[in-house]
């Protein structure tokens, strides 16, 4: 029986198995996505991102394309850009190492830097700043780290979706190379961020307090550790009660309270002789030291040892200054100060080896400090060396047109001041035609008022008439009293000629205008049109020309009549 059909079989039902899985898991995550609030799914995208990178990376490639198809089919800019960069960062490259992701992220450079959105700058500068710091490649890790610290710090971290993943390893790397105040401050800033998913608070208010230790801040150390201790119990954390309460008893024994930091300190190794054994074995030597201090010599002999069970890390911790220290102490107790002196010069060899290693990262981060900086100056004078080149160019050229700017500006300015003196002409007719439309409207109240004051008397008389009978004579009295009152308001000839006058200021060439368009036009028929022109009441209107209300609209009759044009309009003053 041949069994390469069962094989075949055997191979696409795998197949078809491990599609199913995909194309299920894959529409898990992308619906997980949708459902999440729109301020959070950026930390998202990045979270599961992380996890398919290190699980199913094969799945990557079709999640990016279907959540960028729904990012810009719904709008959502801001994801569909940093789903851009997530394809660059996490997507599997041929040889994943460190050094080679950084320089394949180096050929996207370009793209990003014409980015539309400084934020996407930033974060891609800041990744790729991360790859070459992992790769050792510090020179380059500190340009683009700090490209993407000056565009985060414009932008606010606060604004950032990906803040506290920012700020902590920005404060490794100054940890790294003993900045320890830039390092505080971008632990302060990522501790800020609460809703930052990237942000293990136990983890960095521990490092906190241990940057407060080498800056020698003994009070914020024990504040901070004492901090991480509760938020440890209040998370369950189990494991970062007994660091830090290990990180509490060693600041204690820093500050000579040797008997006080006792207690903490073995809470540390009860806790994590297990679960952080290279943690605790550096923990027994500070118990040791405490114990030396106490003279508890066995007891001390008895932790040191203990440390070496442990199987502590001999390179990348502080174990072994501390072990060569308390081992000399240890002798130098027992009387035995041959060996103590042998481990005392061992310690020192150490020290000494442990300090050149040390300040050469000081030196290596101010160095490259000073270099950025230096590259920003350099930039402005390479700027300014192009414009000097650009002023020497254009010189000749410049003394070419000397003859023509100088005529230019001959002719400017005399425009110029012909435009001042047109301005100040513009200036005086406007406060001639102010002053003239005041008057105006004065001239108009004071004669509305007039009107006004002679119709209430007039119906006060007539009311005083009614309740109280008096003889024809004081009548005659008081009609004629009444008729001076009408007679006040009527404008004469010498009125109508001060008028015309004020009139014409305000309106130049009404009256020239007026008798062109309605040729034969009468002097009566000329100051009905005028007044219409105020927008005067009617029985402003007729009291003014001193005649009736009724008599006023058989005058704009036969005005009217006379003029068709007239009749288009409802009122003169539109027709004027």
């Amino acid at each position: 029986m041949n069994p390469l059909p069962g094989r075949i079989l055997k191979i696409l039902s795998n197949c078809t198995i491990i599609f199913f899985f995909s194309a299920t898991t894959l529409q898990a995550q992308l619906y997980r996505l949708q459902q999440t609030p729109a301020n959070q799914r950026v930390r998202f995208l990045w979270t599961v991102s992380k996890e398919m990178s290190k699980g199913d990376s094969a799945l990557l490639k079709p999640f990016f394309d279907s959540v960028k198809h729904w990012a810009k089919d719904q709008g959502y800019t801001k994801l569909y850009s940093y789903t851009e960069v997530c394809q660059f960062i996490f997507t599997p490259i041929e040889n994943n190492s460190y050094t080679s992701r950084a320089k394949f992220l180096q050929t996207k450079e370009p793209y990003f830097e014409q980015y539309p959105d400084i934020e996407i700058r930033g974060c891609f500068q800041f990744f790729l700043g991360n790859y070459y710091y992992k790769a050792k490649d510090f020179e380059r890790s500190f340009h683009h780290s700090f490209i993407a610290q000056n565009i985060f710090k414009d932008i606010g971290y606060d604004n950032l979706p990906l803040a506290g993943s920012y700020t902590s390893d920005f404060f490794k790397y100054y940890y790294y190379f003993g900045d320890y105040t830039s390092a505080i401050e971008f632990l302060q800033l990522s501790l800020s961020q609460k809703a930052d998913s990237f942000v293990n608070r136990n983890f960095l208010l521990n490092d906190l307090g241990l940057s407060y230790i080498k800056i020698n801040d003994y009070p914020k150390a024990l504040a901070t550790f004492d901090e991480t201790i509760e938020y440890a119990k209040k998370t369950g954390d189990t494991a970062y009660i007994g660091i830090a309460s290990g990180n509490y008893g060693n600041v204690l024994r820093l500050m000579g309270k040797y008997k006080d930091a006792l207690p903490f300190l073995y809470t540390d190794v009860a806790i994590n002789e297990k679960k952080e054994p290279g943690n605790s074995a550096i923990t027994c030597l500070y118990i040791a030291n405490c114990l030396l201090q106490l003279d508890s010599i066995a007891k001390a002999k008895y932790y040191i040892d203990y440390s070496q069970e442990l199987h502590p890390d001999w390179v990348w911790s502080s174990y072994g200054v501390s072990y060569y220290e308390n081992k000399s102490f240890y002798y130098q107790k027992s009387g035995d100060y041959r060996n103590a002196s042998l481990y005392q010069d061992t310690l020192l060899h150490l020290k000494d080896s442990l300090q050149m290693v040390f300040d050469s990262k000081i030196l290596m981060g101010t160095a490259l400090k000073t270099k950025e900086e230096k590259f920003l100056a350099d930039k402005g004078k390479a700027e300014q060396e192009v414009n000097k080149v650009k002023v020497i160019r254009n010189f000749t050229i410049v003394i070419l047109i000397i003859a023509f700017a100088i005529t230019f500006i001959f002719i400017n300015l005399k425009r110029k001041k012909e435009r001042l003196m047109e301005q100040e002409r513009e200036r005086q007719a406007n406060e001639k035609l102010k002053a003239a439309l005041q008057q105006l409207d004065s001239y108009l109240v004071n004669i509305k008022e007039k009107n006004a004051l002679i119709e209430k008397i007039e119906a006060e008389l007539l009311q005083q008439h009614s309740v109280t009978p008096i003889d024809d004579e004081k009548k005659l009295v008081s009609e004629e009293q009444i008729a001076k009152l009408h007679q006040s308001v009527i404008m004469t000839e010498d009125d109508w000629t001060s008028f015309k006058q004020l009139f014409e200021q305000v309106w130049p060439g009404f009256f020239a205008q007026t008798n062109k368009k309605y040729d034969g036009l009468s002097l009566a028929e000329e100051r009905v049109l005028t007044l219409s022109k105020l927008n005067l009441e009617s029985k402003d209107m007729a009291k003014m020309l001193g005649i009736s209300i009724d008599s006023l609209r058989k005058s704009r009759y036969r005005l009217r009549k006379k003029y068709p044009l007239l009749m288009e309009d409802n009122d003169f003053k539109e027709a004027i």
